[in-house]
């Protein structure tokens, strides 16, 4: 057989190592040494041999191999550190000399894996190198590029994912580099090397089919394996590879169908069956994926109890073939057999065989029952021959709906909606056609899902839900309750659901589940409000009702499944954070530029701190792997000078000493490698799974993420408390060198309704409830060591996420549109009990922001709960939205000077929103309100997602539209004053206002006292104070008042403040003021319709104020 990639030593490396995954260590090791002595290799070639010997080493644990080899071993790292970022002739494609992305790939792995083996920890100076050169130099368009002086996509990258691990298949700039592949280098049957390349190249089909297997893509794996004609003896190794990795001999043709798919809701799979589980009566449709050719031909025979059926399968070509067949529908409980049989020629391939029993769907119509007790009430189905009570709690404003007989019909003369109507809450829809319960039952008599239908008058309107991005209310919606890590443009789906809503007509409902739910918000039908609740086996539903105003609503809701927490004072300030800061002196370089620009900020968050494996330990440090059991302390590590985190303590302290706390960032697995090794991460792992610590599929064996975002990693289960230890001493000395919390990423991850944790609760109830296990864990685990003085900071969360704050609204690109989208999500947080929020201001993905944008985001982010800036991992240029950054990228300083404006009015109204907040953790309220909560009997409040109130006394007018320098502006009952100018309007109107780019519509509410920290030498909002969440630089007092009125508060120093506004006669007003400081100011505005006097009770004299003017006054 021919070698047709020109490059013999490459095919005989891909053998070597297919040996090597066989783990056939005598033939590998003797195949290797044949080459070296024989073959003569290059530098490139040379660094290929040695990264096959180290696998030998870590697969094989045969340290005597490093000594034997020592000379061979440093000649490489010789040669790499000297020469890797010099021009050499391509490995194997014909293109002019460069540096090649995969050759740095070649040698950083190399490097890596000797690191691993423990050759000197230098080299991983070089290996950073390596890795920085192609971050700076390797990019273009969002996408990892070939070379340089070759900026295009090529097949070659992919070996940087396979074997060599420079980057994961998830990567997002190696997922845009197969975009672009498959785009421009794949016609028909033909897949090119590269867009120089004239001739099709059977290697780059088998390096996309190895691609494609590891990043779990059936579909585009039998693409490409299809394409395979197995004529070049590098790309056969390949076949004997991906034979290896899925366990099947060569020449073996395989079916992919899985009924159940990943357990994905939104993402079905190519080879599922559709439906997943049937009911009765519903079309079936079987999915698979086979290969497929002119004489291929596939059937699914199906079998019941009553017959034998043979249908034909369709193949559906495309990018993503498959293969289809309708098999019909059945009636309930049937037995359903089925198998899928394949034939080409003479080749036959049967599938296992496939058993379903479709559901029995059971309409409830009548239900009637009687008075059981003072608040209890209890009803039964007139007609079905269901188990099925359900009982009214007026006590506990609850309905409750079990598997229970009934056991005395004749008394049952009661209706359900008499009852229902009584107390306000909404009543069963009736209907000759639509039954008001449904009931899915299995054939255990289990109930598999239950329906519940409500009346809902045309008016009626619906809020809450969680943290939804696509609209603020949701009548004519469908929404459902499903954790989910939807990168960008999420729509309507969510991190964060809560199957909670909040009705316009003065009630709350909350299904009390942690499983799967659907809202049909009058979608279907425009006067039925339909829920569906996924059932525990027992057969249970739970309906918790709240009435009240919204305020009312919400604070109970918070209050019952809380109480929400409050954050310490200083995640109260402006944060700071990239994905770029990998380095100490990166980090020290931002601080130092925001201190000399005199920009605040009180938080700075690290994403990429650590190796990226153990994800607890900082990249560089050195230390002696230990078995997994063990958890190294601070002392336990050396962080070399040459390293990116010399002395994390003192770069802690370095953070601290300017006025920050350090958040550091965390995932809940232990990572899947790709295939390559890291001896103390496998040691923990192995520890892991000796211990139980894993969370079991449904056939025991530890879960693996089966898709996405860390595919095949092991996911920690926070329900093993003793596990929980173990994973959390490993991360005790973080906290022990002054980190302040954990930004929790992640914890959508649980795919598959039968895995099992170790409280056995099962994928089904986990799916939404991990977030929650997880983010707990790590809350109680740093509040054991800084209690009041830590935080979490987590995108994921599900009812109870109040409990250990703040959240964020995940990942947003850097448009307008998202910004509105951020808005919307900020505002169904806070109405769904979500007291702490924040969002990447200005987005974080895609390319930097305009200064525009940049700005009119910080507007709004300084008043919101948490402000924040955050960017996403290296691209082609620096992707920091910091707004040094952003000012340098767009070539506009007005990003510099917008965002340090706000950032200092974050500052000086620190007094007040920690006032604000803690007030709003007491009374379980949002910081953050949309206007409906503050003005339920106003309707025109229902649609408004643009404005919003900010604690008790602000109202909020972001410029949400692009060029936009005027808007609307609804004013409630009352006056309210410009914040920043004082100008005063009546409420109970639409108002016009002028907002230029460095402006936002900023209102307080009449008679009312805002407490701010102002620059004595500048006393004015945006004055900067610096970064101290500890004392006063100059208090001041803003007060608008047209009546009497008093004021008492505690501010962010735990200082009381008592303020009397007395009217003493028509024209006179009075202001008396206690608190501990002897020297502060009054910013006085003035909304009676005539002139006053104004007399502060610490001074004699008064002073005249006219009518709408503002006043300023020192007291000392």
């Amino acid at each position: 057989m021919m070698n047709k990639t020109g490059n013999i030593n490459l095919s005989i490396f891909l053998e070597i190592h297919n040996l090597q995954l066989n783990e056939k260590e005598e033939e590998a090791i003797l195949l290797w040494r044949e080459t070296i002595h024989k073959s003569t290799l290059g530098p490139v070639e040379k660094s290929m041999f040695t990264w096959l010997l180290t696998e030998q080493v870590l697969r094989f644990k045969n340290r005597q191999l490093i000594a034997e080899y020592k000379e061979f071993i440093f000649q490489t790292v010789q040669w790499i550190e000297g020469n890797w970022s010099e021009a050499e002739n391509h490995l194997y494609l014909s293109l002019s000399r460069d540096v090649f992305t995969v050759h740095l790939a070649i040698y950083y792995a190399t490097l890596m894996n000797l690191k691993n083996v423990g050759y000197e920890p230098i080299i991983q100076k070089t290996a950073t190198a390596i890795r920085d050169r192609v971050f700076e130099k390797h990019l273009k368009g969002g996408m990892v590029i070939c070379s340089p002086t070759h900026p295009f996509a090529s097949t070659d990258l992919l070996l940087t994912v396979l074997p060599f691990g420079l980057f994961s298949p998830e990567d997002l700039v190696m997922v845009e580099a197969v975009k672009e592949i498959e785009s421009s280098l794949v016609k028909q049957e033909n897949v090119y090397a590269s867009p120089l390349s004239n001739e099709h190249s059977e290697l780059s089909v088998g390096l996309m089919a190895w691609y494609f297997l590891e990043k779990g893509e059936h579909a585009e794996l039998e693409y490409y394996l299809n394409l395979m004609k197995e004529t070049d003896e590098t790309t056969l190794h390949i076949k004997r590879i991906i034979d290896t990795y899925i366990s099947s001999k060569q020449n073996d043709v395989t079916i992919t169908h899985e009924p159940f798919g990943n357990e994905n809701k939104y993402e079905p799979q190519v080879f599922e069956r559709f439906p997943r589980v049937p009911v009765e009566g519903e079309e079936v449709n079987v999915q698979f994926t086979a290969p497929f050719s002119s004489e291929a031909s596939a059937n699914v025979y199906v079998k019941t109890s009553s017959e034998t059926m043979v249908k034909t399968a369709n193949y559906i070509n495309g990018k993503k073939p498959y293969w289809k067949a309708n098999i019909g529908s059945y009636s309930a409980h049937e037995e359903v057999v089925y198998y899928i049989e394949w034939k080409e020629n003479e080749k036959t391939i049967t599938s296992p065989p496939y058993t379903f029993y479709p559901l029995e769907k059971i309409d409830i119509r009548g239900v009637s029952g009687q008075q059981v007790s003072d608040q209890k009430f209890e009803f039964w189905p007139e007609h079905a021959h269901s188990p099925l009570s359900l009982t009214i709690d007026l006590g506990q404003k609850s309905i409750q709906i079990l598997k229970k007989n009934c056991s005395n019909h004749k008394d049952n003369k009661l209706k359900v909606n008499d009852i229902l109507a009584e107390q306000g809450l909404p009543k069963l829809y009736e209907d000759h056609y639509i039954a008001p319960i449904t009931l899915l039952v299995d054939r255990f008599g289990n109930w598999v899902d239950l329906s519940i239908r409500f009346y809902s008058p045309l008016q009626e309107r619906f809020f809450g839900m969680g943290e939804r991005y696509h609209q603020l209310e949701y009548r004519g919606e469908e929404l459902d309750c499903y954790v989910y890590n939807q990168y960008r443009d999420q729509g309507a789906r969510t991190y964060m659901p809560i199957p909670f809503y909040i009705s316009s007509l003065g009630y709350g409902l909350h299904v009390d589940t942690s499983k799967y739910t659907r809202f049909d918000f009058a979608k279907e039908f425009d006067d039925l409000l339909s829920i569906s609740i996924s059932q525990h086996p027992q057969g249970e539903a739970s309906i918790q009702f709240y009435k009240g105003t919204p305020l009312e609503i919400v604070s109970d809701f918070t209050k019952q499944t809380g109480p929400a927490d409050m954050l310490p004072t200083w995640a109260f300030g402006p944060w700071m954070s990239s994905n770029n800061w990998d380095r100490d002196e990166v980090v020290r370089a931002q601080v130092d530029i925001t201190t000399e620009l005199e920009i605040p900020s009180t938080v700075l968050v690290l994403e990429q701190w650590s190796d990226e494996t153990t994800y607890y330990i900082f990249n560089d440090a050195i230390y002696e792997p230990t078995d997994g059991s063990y958890a190294l302390s601070y002392e336990d590590f050396t962080y070399p000078e040459w390293g990116r985190w010399p002395n994390p303590k003192m770069l802690v302290e370095y953070i601290n000493e300017h006025g920050m706390e350090l958040i550091l960032w965390q995932i809940p697995i232990m990572k899947y490698l790709n295939r390559q090794h890291h001896p103390q991460k496998d040691n923990d792992e192995a520890y892991m799974i000796d211990q139980l610590y894993y969370i079991k599929d449904k056939h025991g064996k530890p879960y693996r993420i089966p898709e996405g975002w860390f595919k095949e990693s092991l996911l920690m289960d926070f329900s093993n408390l003793q596990g929980a230890k173990w994973w959390f001493e490993k991360r005790k000395y973080l906290l022990d060198i002054g980190v302040a919390g954990f930004k929790t990423d992640g914890g959508e991850m649980v795919f598959g309704e039968d895995i099992q944790f170790a409280d056995m609760r099962l994928g089904s109830e986990m799916r939404n409830e991990y977030p929650n296990d997880y983010i707990k864990a790590y809350y109680d685990f740093a509040q054991e060591y800084r209690p009041n003085n830590t935080m979490t900071f987590s995108r994921a969360g599900y009812t109870g996420a109040q409990k250990f704050p703040a959240h964020w609204a995940g990942d947003e690109r850097s448009t307008f549109a998202a910004f509105k989208r951020s808005l919307i999500a900020g505002l169904s947080s806070g109405l769904s009990g979500v007291i702490m929020w924040g969002w990447d201001l200005a987005g974080f993905n895609g390319d930097i922001p305009t200064a525009e944008l940049f700005i009119r985001s910080a507007q709004m982010a300084a008043f919101c709960p948490i402000m924040q800036y955050h960017a996403e991992s290296k691209a082609e240029f620096n992707q920091d939205r910091t707004p040094w950054n952003v000012a340098k990228r767009t070539k506009d300083d007005r990003a510099i000077n917008g965002y340090r404006f706000f950032a200092n009015v974050r500052m000086n109204l620190l007094p007040y929103i920690v006032e604000q907040a803690r007030l709003a953790t007491s009374k379980g309220i949002p910081l953050m309100r949309a206007m409906v909560l503050e003005c339920p009997s106003d309707p025109k409040t229902y649609s408004l997602y643009d404005q919003y109130f900010f604690g008790d006394n602000l109202l909020v007018a972001p410029i949400i539209e692009e060029r936009a320098e005027r808007r609307k502006v609804y004013l409630p009952s009352n006056k309210w004053v410009n914040l920043f100018n004082k100008e005063v309007f009546q409420g109970s109107q639409f108002i016009e206002v002028d907002a230029p780019l460095m402006e936002i519509p900023v209102f307080q509410k009449n008679n009312s006292c805002i407490i701010t920290n102002l620059s004595e030498t500048n006393p004015k909002l945006g004055s900067y104070v610096g970064n101290s969440v500890t004392l006063y630089n100059y208090p001041a007092l803003h007060i608008s008042a047209d009546q009497s009125f008093s004021y008492e508060g505690i501010d962010h120093l735990n200082e009381k403040w008592v303020v009397n506004v007395s009217l003493l006669d028509d024209s006179t007003v009075l202001i008396s003021i206690d608190s501990c400081h002897d020297k502060l100011s009054i910013v006085y505005t003035n909304t009676f319709e005539n002139n006053i006097s104004l007399q502060i009770s610490e001074r004699s004299e008064q002073i005249e104020v006219a009518s709408g003017e503002t006043v300023f006054i020192e007291i000392e």
